[in-house]
């Protein structure tokens, strides 16, 4: 456990906050770089992994350490996405003709 404090201090930022889910949830890295927010529910302090290397999903309780950085990170990244929004970004490119297909998507 000692070793493993000593890599997580050796990061900083974002980087750190990873290794901690990581460490924490027991994930594999695979795990961790597939989380999307709609994954973590702060509500139960659930993370919610989908189609992990065993093929079964399953659900991790968040670390009570980290639950409040979490939570800053979250809203760091609202933040940035919002002014990306009003800076005419944050959008991404539909397929041509897929607005017909699905036009709610717009």
């Amino acid at each position: 456990m000692e070793e493993v404090k000593q890599v997580i201090l050796c990061t900083n930022g974002i980087y750190q906050l990873m290794l901690k889910l990581m460490y924490g949830c027991g994930l594999r890295m695979s795990e961790l770089l597939s989380l999307r927010i709609k994954d973590i529910d702060f509500s139960y302090e659930k993370v919610y992994i989908w189609d992990s290397k065993s093929q079964k999903d399953r659900t991790v309780p968040i670390p009570l350490l980290i639950k409040e950085e979490l939570l800053i990170q979250v809203k760091k990244v609202k933040e940035i996405h919002t002014i990306d929004l009003k800076n005419g970004y944050g959008t991404v490119f539909l397929p041509f003709g897929f607005d017909k297909k699905s036009p709610k998507t717009k």
